[in-house]
């Protein structure tokens, strides 16, 4: 929650869309999560086939497909915090 306070409160704009069903997106503890979980965020892209739960992972994962807005460092130290807080 703190950190959606922060970016929002310092004008940070949203990763990804920018607007939900015609509303704009701001930082929620739920948009901050998705961020910090998604393997885009320092550049992977895992192509898939299927949709919602007939969805699945097809050849490896596309490293630096995507501009990385942190290292891949960070981003499995997120995720080490992340499992130990579960």
């Amino acid at each position: 929650g703190r950190i959606a306070k922060l970016f929002n409160e310092e004008k940070i704009p949203v990763l990804g869309r920018t607007h939900f069903r015609g509303r704009p997106l701001i930082w929620s503890v739920t948009v901050v999560y998705g961020a910090l979980t998604n393997r885009a965020t320092h550049g992977e892209y895992q192509p898939h086939v299927g949709r919602h739960h007939d969805r699945k992972p097809i050849g490896d994962p596309i490293p630096d497909y995507y501009p990385a807005v942190i290292t891949r460092d960070e981003f499995d130290r997120t995720q080490q915090s992340l499992r130990s807080r579960r």
